[in-house]
């Protein structure tokens, strides 16, 4: 959803013609907004990216914000809640699994230590 929106809003930004006037190099502006917002597939890319240590935030974002500020607030809530909440999930899940893992482990010395007790009884 959020390689759709970011695509969208560049589309329509580029269609537009239009920079901030904050904007130095207009050529240089609209060379990476289109490489890395230009369509989906560049947006997918550039998420993911974003979130695995793969492009420095920084770079992605300011072609956003010759959109406009909404688009780079929406850059950093999605890079915190992905970060914060999808990761956090994922891990805890393998937490999850180590933890059943090492109480599995845990019954299994208790049987066999029972079952040495029986064999000497």
């Amino acid at each position: 959803i959020a390689g759709v929106l970011f695509t969208q809003a560049a589309f329509e930004h580029l269609q537009a013609g239009r920079l901030s006037p904050n904007q130095d190099d207009e050529a240089k502006a609209i060379a990476l907004l289109e490489k890395h917002w230009g369509s989906l597939g560049a947006s997918a890319i550039t998420l993911f990216q974003a979130i695995s240590g793969g492009v420095d935030w920084d770079l992605v974002v300011r072609p956003l914000e010759a959109i406009g500020w909404i688009w780079m607030a929406l850059f950093f809530l999605y890079l915190a809640f992905t970060l914060f909440a999808v990761l956090n999930v994922i891990t805890a899940v393998f937490c999850q699994a180590a933890i059943d893992s090492a109480e599995h482990d845990k019954d299994m010395v208790l049987q066999s230590m029972i079952a040495n007790k029986r064999m000497y009884e």
